[in-house]
């Protein structure tokens, strides 16, 4: 019998229930991952991320017109070509494949062109002169007024969706500020000689933390984009291929397993972070919150080392690392705000039903002005010009389609491991510097 993710959902959650097969099980029950690269495999061959060259601008790769542009961090030579006077040029070059151009191709603008062209036919070939009465058409003057309150309404649609933008944008800033200071903390304060005396179990929980922090934007990414941002993947199953769930926790796994297997650390250390590991995956399997999940084993591992026999962290550090977890507890309520609450869908709804009205009522007021020649090209125009707006506004309602999310995780798994080789290095120059003076 054929065996899914779901299908092992039956037993209770908890780390009692986990053991050494449970990776095996999931390895045997997933496919492998087709999407993500691992760090050390990485060139300019296999890249992380599979990137569009156009004239002067780099976007995400997208697999189809109908998707959205998904820009990369900006660096300092994109703000300058961003900036620069012949921006104008560039963009016109790049016209026809910018995105919005794309998905309005059809069947907005191709129907809207429909439309022009069989109103020029019926007004010029089959009305004739003395039926000039019969000829269809809308007052200029009438649909000025329509068209300025369109505008308007596709102007507040825009930036009520770029509010959402934002604030997609600010939590996951907070998820990369608190996991630092987590990761910077944890080495201070647990299995650290000012704070306490080297203990074993404290510098296994220290090791946890760390990966944990690591973990939590990976799983974050998962949970609020459902392709966990390998946004070529197809939901649709071919003939013989897993399902779609089966194969999104391919890809989760291989970045968990990524982050985990990455520093290697002795038999014991090993031991317990591959059931934190196995732990999260099994988790995401059954469905469960990951990223609530792993905060959970944050605060664990924080009450453990309050409650060590022989050498407690001291409560004042305790309630310091504990504040970054309510950071991270806190940017992951209002991420899943923003993906579980859209602008009131009456307003959208509404917004969608005038804009399509009014474009399709174009042409018939362009009519009497513009004449047969320049209603068509002057109705695309002036459509294209304000479903534009709106069009982009409806992609950033969802902004975690279109952040970066794969280069934010990365760059917190670099920042982490930055920390961690800087302690280190200072370590091994001055031993001296890390312990209590008499």
């Amino acid at each position: 019998r054929a065996i899914t993710a779901a299908s092992i959902g039956n037993r209770p959650i908890g780390r009692s229930s986990f053991s050494s097969s449970t990776t095996r099980l999931l390895s045997t029950i997933t496919p492998p991952a087709q999407f993500y690269v691992p760090k050390s495999e990485r060139t300019l061959e296999r890249p992380a991320f599979q990137i569009d060259y156009m004239v002067g601008e780099t976007r995400l790769a997208r697999n189809s017109r109908t998707c959205p542009t998904r820009d990369l961090n900006f660096t300092n030579v994109q703000w300058g070509r961003h900036k620069s006077p012949y921006r104008k040029w560039r963009h016109m070059i790049n016209l026809f494949r910018a995105a919005p151009f794309q998905r309005l191709l059809f069947p907005d603008l191709a129907c809207i062109a429909g439309l022009s062209a069989s109103l020029t036919f019926f007004n010029e070939f089959l009305v004739t002169g003395q039926d000039a009465l019969t000829m269809i058409s809308i007052s200029p003057a009438t649909f000025a007024g329509a068209t300025t309150a369109i505008s308007i309404l596709a102007g507040f649609r825009l930036n009520a969706s770029y509010g959402r933008y934002r604030e997609g944008r600010q939590y996951w800033s907070v998820v990369n500020t608190a996991t630092r200071d987590l990761a910077r903390q944890s080495y201070l304060w647990i299995a650290n000689p000012n704070v306490n005396t080297t203990n074993s179990e404290l510098a296994q929980a220290q090791i946890r933390m760390l990966r944990m922090c690591q973990a939590f934007p990976v799983a974050l990414l998962f949970h609020v984009n459902d392709k966990g941002g390998h946004h070529n993947m197809r939901r649709r199953s071919k003939a013989g291929e897993a399902p779609f769930k089966d194969r999104v926790l391919a890809e989760f796994r291989a970045e968990l397993e990524d982050v985990y297997y990455y520093t290697k650390h002795d038999d014991g250390t090993n031991a317990m972070l591959q059931e934190d590991l196995e732990c999260i995956i099994r988790i995401k399997a059954q469905g469960g919150n990951a990223p609530l999940e792993i905060i959970t084993c944050m605060g664990d591992i924080i009450g453990q080392c309050s409650r060590h026999s022989e050498n407690p962290v001291h409560p004042v550090y305790i309630h310091q690392l504990d504040c970054q977890v309510q950071q991270l507890c806190k940017a992951l309520g209002s991420c899943e705000r923003i993906v579980k609450t859209p602008l009131p869908t009456g307003y959208s709804r509404h917004s969608s039903r005038l804009l399509f009205i009014w474009s399709h009522s174009l042409p018939f007021a362009l009519y009497p002005l513009m004449g047969p020649w320049a209603t068509l090209p002057t109705s695309l125009l002036t459509a294209y010009a304000v479903l534009g707006i709106e069009d982009i506004s409806v992609q950033f309602e969802d902004p975690f389609d279109i952040l970066p999310l794969r280069q934010y995780s990365d760059q917190i798994f670099d920042s982490i491991q930055a920390i961690e080789e800087g302690f280190a290095n200072r370590t091994k120059r001055n031993p001296n510097t890390m312990k209590v003076k008499e």
